[in-house]
């Protein structure tokens, strides 16, 4: 499975480590950092997490994180 972030993940992504500065929450880079590790073993792995409630979507918690990925599945 490929990887390929949309660019509202990114978009997300970004406003995450933004607010989390905000608020003071230990190290907002190591959070993103856990995000993005997150992804990419689901792109190694990819048939880790649990199914989602969407067709043809999977989702994993994100550890030490409050976070949830979705990964969907694209057709080659």
């Amino acid at each position: 499975m490929k990887l390929c972030w949309t660019k509202r993940a990114l978009a997300d992504l970004d406003e995450v480590g933004a607010w989390l500065a905000t608020i003071e929450y230990g190290d907002p880079k190591r959070t993103i950092t856990r995000i993005r590790d997150s992804a990419t073993q689901m792109e190694r792995l990819g048939d880790i997490g649990r199914p989602s409630r969407a067709a043809g979507q999977r989702e994993l918690s994100v550890r030490k994180a409050p976070y949830i990925l979705h990964i969907v599945s694209m057709a080659a």
